[in-house]
């Protein structure tokens, strides 16, 4: 949660502006991401293969990046 809403819930643009402003970081967009694949992939099997790892590595490598 950020300001009261879910990661998930915000635009694209928003989370920009965030990570940007260095409030938010890749990191924690992308555990929110997966967390809500966890949360909904069940029912709307969406995701066949989810590259958690991968992604979790690669928001770190980019954490850095915008700082």
């Amino acid at each position: 949660m950020f300001a009261g809403r879910h990661l998930m819930d915000m635009y694209a643009w928003e989370l920009r502006e965030l990570v940007q402003s260095g409030k938010l970081t890749p990191t924690a967009v992308v555990s929110a991401s997966l967390e809500r694949i966890k949360e909904r992939n069940p029912s709307l099997r969406a995701f066949v293969h989810v590259a958690e790892e991968s992604a979790r590595s690669e928001a770190a490598e980019q954490t850095g990046w915008w700082r």
